[in-house]
């Protein structure tokens, strides 16, 4: 009995995080952290409830539930939000870039030291590759 409340509890953590758009850092180690930020497209109106990270690790992820106002503002995994995306070594910052993903997607950015050896994958909440939309942005990194 206690072991099938353990798993049910776990299941539903497992479920509430799959309803959620994330972002992965596997960059390799010393490669660069990310600071993350939502654009206010489709998002909550405060600008403090925007999804924010400011400095995603090698190995890290966080996520935002699609079902939360603050995280997309339609609650539902169709809809499509834009996340400002951009990589710090340490010694170098990169230009800022915006991506569009997926209310229930997620964005997954791999590469190493070199400074152009980086790719970024967008997903569907299904798993399947999303044809996402890329720019670099001067000043989406100040929003």
């Amino acid at each position: 009995m206690k072991f099938t409340l353990s798993l049910f509890i776990c299941l539903i953590f497992a479920v509430k995080k799959l309803n959620a758009y994330c972002i992965y850092n596997k960059l390799d180690p010393g490669a660069g952290t990310f600071w993350v930020r939502q654009q206010p497209f489709n998002a909550g109106l405060n600008y403090l409830s925007r999804f924010y990270r400011e400095a995603l690790a090698p190995g890290e992820s966080a996520c935002c539930p699609y079902d939360v106002k603050s995280c997309v503002k339609p609650q539902t995994r169709e809809d499509i939000i834009y996340l400002t995306l951009r990589r710090t070594t340490g010694i170098v910052e990169y230009p800022p870039v915006v991506v569009s993903v997926p209310g229930g997607g997620w964005v997954s950015m791999r590469g190493n030291e070199a400074p152009y050896e980086f790719n970024i994958n967008v997903y569907n909440a299904d798993g399947t590759p999303f044809d996402f939309e890329y720019r670099v942005d001067f000043q989406a990194g100040y929003l």
